[in-house]
């Protein structure tokens, strides 16, 4: 009876056990279930571009694809549920903006197309005129992201591909004012044309000015200073050191003494230790000034400036083993030009090759200048000439300066000659602003004659100089000796200058091309007095 209980016991418990591995065989673990379905959602781009727009995928999941070459995407792998999708391209619009609630329920999803539009683009363009080398000058258009180009050689500046809106255009040159700051711009379904500037150099630096004298008698001399002006128009002095003149005098002006303004290009100067009548013009490049002044009964002057640019470094061997060409003006005791080439050898020792003057040229090789040498500030000295003192130009290819050789009192403009590349033939065309410091020999009635003289020159295609009707001189009889026909110029690959209708020019173009330096007897007939003969030194910026 026992046995059969037990036996009963054991089978219910077996049977019990049985069950229940049926059961967690059944419904427990993961492993048996059932997979869940995905589907696609797929389309095409079509119209002004197909591949690589971007269509953006959000809702109940998120991604990103680009098209492919025939303008077709697709997403896959997504579950039932709501999405949206936008197209995105630099440069499109699309039709429409974007697909919004794209069902996926139970099965894929097809024909999401767009259609491509290319968003129409203009131009933004003008030009930067007045005293500039258009070459340094960058203009910004803003935007996002804003753009900036550089304007060519003729000033000239241009940005395409540019989209409806509003823009600002900004100038900017070290150194350098502009007409505007910046110009507003509107683009509206047409380009943009005609946002010009006019730049000015700023007088707010430091200037070496060198200065010749001269007057109808014998009495001239020079003198040499360092300038600092302060960053406005007009700009006024802040100090001013070095100075020094034929005299021996160390007297400066002092701090607010001189004002420069520039107007339409000219400089003008005023202030208690100004001089009368001061004319002056700069070069493009903003580094250079040539200019007159003194009143009409003398002394008459002829200024040259040099601009001092900071951390410029400067050694001997800038001006070793170097060729050159030197012009002069001679005043004193007695008065002439001189212009003459030579050049330094690999310790700066001078040899002339040749020297003119309105007597002839000497061809002997002269020695007596000695050896030429620049200290770390950019100051020149000649070994064989004690009074000399100069300035390199930051450019290292001018050297300005004055000296005084018994009792005759000169001014030196020296060009070192590297270029071998100036348009050979006529003058190029362009419009000049010329300075000349002239004295006369002696006329018949009225004696010797001393003034200042500027004026405009205009150069046309063929080389064909005329002088302007703005011919000035604190001279009267000096007013009426400007040239009525014009001189045709002409220019070695060297930048040697040279005039057809007078024997006596000769003149050098700078290694930048903007200022000409040049020396000439005019010979011309001034009414009652007859026949004139004056020397002359020119300076010519552009």
């Amino acid at each position: 009876m026992h046995r059969h209980r037990i036996s009963v016991q054991a089978l219910s418990s077996f049977l019990t056990l049985a069950l229940l591995m049926i059961v967690l065989g059944c419904g427990g673990g993961g492993g048996g279930g059932a997979a869940v379905p995905t589907y696609t959602i797929s389309g095409a781009v079509s119209g002004d571009t197909l591949a690589g727009v971007t269509i953006t995928m959000t809702g109940a999941a998120a991604a990103s694809t680009t098209t492919g070459t025939d303008g077709s995407y697709s997403f896959t792998g997504l579950q039932n549920g709501s999405y949206n999708l936008t197209p995105s391209a630099p440069g499109y619009t699309f039709t429409p903006v974007a697909l919004t609630s794209v069902t996926v329920n139970g099965a894929n999803v097809t024909g999401q197309n767009f259609i491509a539009a290319e968003v129409p683009t203009y131009t933004v363009s003008g030009s930067v005129s007045g005293l500039i080398d258009e070459e340094v000058v960058r203009i910004t258009l803003s935007g996002n992201p804003s753009r900036t180009v550089s304007t060519d050689s003729s000033g000239n500046y241009s940005f395409s591909s540019v989209v409806n809106g509003s823009y600002t255009v900004t100038p900017v040159a070290a150194g350098y004012t502009f007409s505007q700051v910046s110009a507003p711009v509107t683009v509206s379904d047409g380009n943009a044309t005609g946002i010009n500037f006019t730049a000015t150099a700023k007088l707010s630096v430091t200037w070496k000015e060198y200065v010749l004298m001269t007057s109808a008698s014998s009495a001239a001399g020079w003198r040499s200073r360092t300038l600092k002006f302060s960053d406005t128009n007009p700009a006024i002095l802040f100090a001013a050191w070095s100075c020094l003149d034929s005299a021996g005098s160390t007297a400066c002006p002092a701090a607010g003494a001189l004002t420069w303004t520039s107007s339409s290009g000219i400089i003008s100067e005023s202030g208690a230790s100004a001089d009368a009548d001061v004319h002056m013009t700069l070069t493009s490049t903003g580094n250079f000034i040539a200019g007159t002044g003194g009143p009409s009964t003398g002394p008459h002057h002829l200024r040259v400036a040099l601009k001092v640019v900071p951390g410029t470094a400067y050694t001997n061997t800038y001006i070793q083993s170097k060729s050159f060409v030197f012009h002069e003006m001679i005043v004193g005791s007695s008065t002439m030009w001189r212009h003459g080439r030579g050049s330094t050898d690999g310790a700066g020792t001078v040899t002339l090759s040749s020297k003119t003057d309105p007597s002839g040229t000497i061809t002997t090789p002269d020695t007596s200048w000695g050896t030429l040498n620049v200290d770390a500030g950019g100051m020149v000295t000649l070994g064989g000439i004690p009074t000399f003192s100069g300035f390199l130009a930051d450019d290292k290819k001018t050297i300005v300066g004055t000296y005084t050789s018994g009792t005759t009192y000169r001014l030196m403009i020296l060009q070192i000659t590297e270029r071998n590349d100036y348009p050979v033939g006529p003058l190029p065309a362009s419009t000049w602003e010329s300075s000349f410091l002239a004295k006369s020999t002696s006329i018949p009635i009225v004696g010797v004659q001393a003034g200042w003289i500027y004026c405009t020159n205009t150069v046309d295609a063929s080389g064909n100089m005329t002088f302007g009707t703005d011919w000035t001189s604190s001279n009267t009889y000096f007013q009426d000796s400007g040239p009525t026909t014009p001189f045709t110029g002409n220019i070695t690959s060297s930048g040697e200058v040279t005039m057809s209708e007078s024997s006596s020019y000769n003149g050098q173009a700078s290694h930048d091309w903007n200022f000409l330096v040049g020396t000439m007897t005019l010979v011309t007939t001034v009414n009652p007095v007859g026949t004139v003969t004056i020397y002359l030194l020119q300076v010519s910026t552009r």
